[in-house]
């Protein structure tokens, strides 16, 4: 048979022509289109000063590992740069889900995926616990709960999403890392594993993530409508359960996003023979 065009002869191939790499270019833009979205945003909106102050802190709980988190985005850009463009690496084809059994049986570029990825999740959860631990701890005196401006219950909500569900996703991608480095055998069928194993982790950490960049834009609109009107939150505590309604309910929404199991397919009739049943309607 000849060469077919389309994805499924591109993957199939144990080195894919160059026009395939058009695929991969479009993936690392938009990831590092996001890292550098999030990284101006972060210095720009300034959630590290702005938010303490707002409970009646003078800093952050842990300032150096605050500073450290914020940091170590530049190189996770640089890294996907690298994995992509190096001719030595080969780039990575996987897309933004990096679903085995392809993530561990394509080129090298993907190790340096998976190694900036694992740093992105670290980041997140050690800027979650800074972020809760600051909250929890460091309110001023005579600010309780319900005092809190609703822009911080924002920060909250995602930081429990950062610090919850990021694990399991940095913990897939290890596994997938150790399936290509260490020669173990999580994702690899002929040894007994499974790669809808990778999807659980992964749909277990990638529907609640979109939250992360939605409930502090919550709670910045909810700030801006009560300055503007200069009247409190209407239905404050209403607001507040549903910013950790979305928490709670983000985590049970993962089943249905994992790739089914195949069904078998049906063997074909012998020519000449129609198919019984009864939801084939009989000639006259």
């Amino acid at each position: 048979m000849g060469p077919r065009a389309g994805p499924i002869f591109f993957l199939s191939q144990a080195n894919p022509p160059k026009s395939s790499r058009l695929g991969r270019t479009i993936s690392i833009l938009i990831t590092l289109g996001f890292a550098t979205w999030l990284f101006r945003c972060y210095r720009l909106f300034n959630f590290h000063e702005l938010y303490p102050l707002m409970i009646g802190a003078a800093d952050m709980a842990f300032p150096r590992l605050n500073a450290a988190s914020y940091w170590l985005v530049p190189p996770v850009a640089v890294m996907l740069l690298i994995s992509t463009f190096s001719p030595q690496l080969g780039g990575w084809d996987t897309g933004w889900t990096a679903y085995p059994p392809l993530s561990v049986l394509n080129d090298s570029g993907q190790v340096l995926f998976n190694l900036a990825v694992i740093t992105f999740g670290v980041v997140s959860i050690v800027g979650g616990i800074n972020f809760l631990v600051t909250i929890i701890y460091m309110r001023a005196e005579g600010m309780t709960w319900w005092r809190l401006p609703i822009f911080v219950w924002g920060v909250f909500a995602a930081s429990l999403i950062s610090f919850f569900f990021t694990q399991a996703f940095a913990a897939s991608l290890l596994m997938v890392l150790l399936d290509r480095v260490a020669d173990t055998s999580f994702f690899r069928a002929s040894e007994g594993g499974s790669a809808l194993l990778y999807e659980h982790f992964f749909w277990f950490y990638s529907h609640p993530a979109v939250y992360v960049m939605v409930l502090p834009g919550f709670g910045i609109a909810l700030e801006v409508m009560t300055h503007f009107s200069r009247k409190p939150l209407f239905a404050y505590r209403w607001a507040v359960g549903g910013l950790l309604g979305i928490v709670a309910l983000s985590g049970t929404t993962p089943p249905p996003h994992p790739t089914p199991p195949p069904r078998p397919v049906p063997r074909p009739l012998a020519s000449g023979t129609r198919p019984r049943g009864p939801w084939v309607r009989a000639r006259p």
